[in-house]
Order: C-alpha cells, then structure tokens, then sequence
C-alpha cells in the first residue's frame, strides 16, 4: 500500500467516520446514545453507594462483552480511588468471575464471608449459559449460609428488558434486575449500564469517562472530511494493510499493567466485530516489557504479517531510584541516578524503534496520564476504529453467526440429544 492508496482509503474512511458520528444508523445509534444517558447513571447511584457500604468484596459475573468493558475500566482506574491513610484501594474489592471451570468456582465461595458478599451477573440476552450457571450455583451457594441472608440485598441482575431465564430467576428469587440496552451489543457496551455500575462501585468517576469517549465523537464532527480523524486513519491503516500487504494480525502492545485488560477487550472487540465472510486480522494483545521476552523474536524475525499499536505512558522520572550504592560494576552504570520510570521509558522507546528498524508497520498511543478521561477517549477510538474498519471491508459488525451453532450444540449435549 503506497501513500497514494492509503490516502484515497483514508478519505474514504473520513466519510464513515462523519456518518457516524452525525448520522448514525440505528444499529450505531445506541452506541452515541450511551454517553449521554445521564439519568441512567442517576437510576444506577443508589445502587452502587448500597454495594459500597454494604461489602467488603463485589463479585461480578458474566463473559465476553458483558464483563469485559468494566473489567478494563476497573484495571485501569481503580488506582484513582486510594485510601490515602493506607495506601489501598477503598473497600469493595471487585472480582470478575467470567469462566465456569468448576474448581475456581468452588474456590470463589471458600474465599470469602457470603455475608460481606455482593454478586452481579450481567447477560444482555438473559440466556447465556455461563451466567445463568453461575446465578442459579450462586443462589444455592447463599442458601446454605446459617442464619439465613437475604439474596434480594446480595445479588443484581443486568439483562435486557422482556422474558429471559436471567430475569425469570431474579423474579423467583426477589433479586433486584437492571435493564440493559436491548439494542446494544455487549462488545460495544462500555459506556453502558454493566460495564458503569463496577465502576461505580468503586468510586470512580463514570461522567468522565463517557467525556473521554464524547471528545472523540465530537472531534470528528468538528473535522472537515479532509482532515485527520484518527480512528478512520487506523481504519485504513488497518484494512490496507490486510487486504495489499497481508498484515492479518493486529498487536496491540501495552506497557502499562492497568492496560492488560484493555488489550483482552480490544481482541474481543476486533476479532468478534470483523471476523466475518472469510475477511478479518487476528487481534493479539501484548503486554510491555513482559512480552519482549516471549513475542518479539517472532515479531521482528519471523513472519511480516502484523502491525502494531503500542500503547505508552509517560513515566519518566517517576517510581523508585535505583540506589547507586550497591551498583558497583561498570555494567550498571546505566542505572545510576536513574529511577524504575526511566527504565521503562526506555525499553518502551527501544521497542518501537525496533520495529520499525526492522520494517514492521507501528503506531503509539503516548498517554500523559491514565485517568477515566483518557481511558474512555481511548476505547471510544477502538470502538470507532472497528465499525469504520467494518464500512470499509462491507462486513455487520453487530452479529456473531458463526458461533451460534456452537451454543446450540452445547445445549443439545448437556441435555442428551447429540448424535
């Protein structure tokens, strides 16, 4: 892909862009409309002030889109939210339970006083199996505490409104249902109601992070079609790339522990949105310094089909100085006067250099600070990146076909009927 052709591409994508963010259709409507629903975040603050009063732990549980968002949220932001008397993040503690391997589930519940408990389950269609396993094991799990607890102070529900197993179970059992937007998708949910209520629990501050991601939408309404819009640029990047130089797999490479989640949303995101029709790159999430010593070989000597988004904070000067006392060989001497900061400023500074050196196609996402703001800018980008990546490649980024089947075997198996 030369200049030329990436620049009509861009373009192109300039025009979805700008479709989306001032026409959307309806399918991309209830993604715009999730940051400016204020009144549900009013409806979810007794809520969530209850949950932190009331427990020392937060279970949330669900998978996929549903858990995934907040997950990200939760990781990056929690450190917001300290006790500045004793250096700890303030109580509830939240845990995402998203897998229904049964020893880490029995585990859970050996871990912690039910009492000082509180358990969510998000399910947008209220049918997911994994959800509904571990609602029903949870309620069970409850009942048997001595003296008693009432479930319906315990447990919240979030799925759609209308009949579902998840609901049916909630009104059998006095459990508290939120409602989830019926058409917006799970991967796309990050600004709605299951990924905002952890957050909320935890003190953070859900109105900056819809701002971070409205900077965005608006930034490209006040774009002119030929101006850089960025999302549509990584659109093109990436679809050029896979479709004229055969980069069919998108990195995306952190070096920042509180962005690990980001890179497993981001892979979910890519891979279910795109995946389609024979098209699409394999998403792969890495983690900064750690993946430098298991990936990077392959990286820069093995096949040339990936491009890479490096995503850095600023961290120089920051962190411990090493001590120049116990540094007393010349092979060191790069560390003297130094702090943990600068070493990881520099790994980070030497990987792109890398590889670049080494013809890999690489972009950086350079954060000044993590907060919910910049965070939020930063998944509304994605998000943006994947249905404008979609418009160009011709493909639904909404639908999920080819694992229905799989879901349907699953129940056909559980209940005897495969042959």
């Amino acid at each position: 892909m030369n200049i030329a052709d990436f620049e009509k591409l861009r373009l192109q994508a300039n025009k979805f862009a700008n479709k989306i963010a001032t026409a959307p259709v309806a399918s991309v409507k209830p993604i715009l409309d999730a940051l400016d629903s204020y009144d549900g975040i009013e409806n979810l603050k007794a809520l969530s002030e209850n949950f932190r009063d009331s427990f020392e732990q937060v279970v949330i549980f669900g998978t996929g889109g549903s858990t995934l968002g907040g997950k990200t949220i939760y990781s990056a932001c929690k450190h917001l939210n300290i006790d500045k008397n004793f250096n700890k993040p303030n109580k509830p503690t939240i845990i995402f339970f998203e897998n229904i391997d049964p020893y880490s589930f029995e585990g859970l519940f050996q871990r912690f006083d039910p009492k000082k408990t509180g358990l969510i389950f998000c399910s947008k269609s209220g049918e997911t199996s994994e959800t509904i396993a571990h609602l029903l094991l949870s309620i069970e799990e409850f009942k048997r505490v001595k003296n008693g607890i009432d479930i319906g102070k315990h447990f919240i529900t979030v799925t759609q409104p209308g009949k579902n197993s998840i609901r049916t179970i909630s009104m059998d059992n006095e459990i508290v249902t939120i409602d989830s937007p019926p058409k917006l998708g799970g991967r796309f949910s990050a600004f709605s109601v299951n990924s905002l209520l952890p957050a909320m629990i935890a003190g953070l501050d859900v109105i900056k992070f819809r701002e971070g991601g409205k900077s965005v939408v608006d930034q490209i309404r006040q774009t002119k079609l030929d101006g850089i819009i960025e999302p549509a640029s990584g659109a093109a990047l990436a679809v050029g790339l896979s479709s004229t130089k055969g980069k069919c797999m998108s990195v995306i490479m952190t070096y920042v522990d509180r962005l690990e989640d980001l890179g497993k949303w981001y892979r979910q995101l890519w891979a279910e949105s795109l995946g389609k029709d024979g098209k699409g790159s394999t998403p792969i999430n890495a983690l900064g310094t750690i993946d430098q010593h298991s990936q990077l070989q392959l990286y820069l000597d093995g096949p040339k089909d990936k491009w890479f988004s490096v995503i850095s904070l600023n961290t120089e000067n920051t962190g411990p100085q090493f001590p120049d006392i116990l540094i007393n060989t010349d092979d060191l001497d790069y560390l003297k006067g130094k702090k943990l900061g600068d070493l990881m400023a520099a790994e980070q500074k030497a990987t792109i250099e890398t590889l670049y050196k080494n013809s890999c196609p690489v972009r950086t996402f350079n954060l000044s600070k993590l907060d919910e703001f910049s965070l939020g800018s930063l998944m509304m980008h994605f998000m943006l990146e994947t249905l404008i990546s979609a418009e160009l490649m011709n493909i639904n980024p909404f639908d999920q076909p080819a694992v229905e089947s799989g879901k349907v075997l699953t129940r056909n198996i559980m209940s005897g009927l495969e042959k």
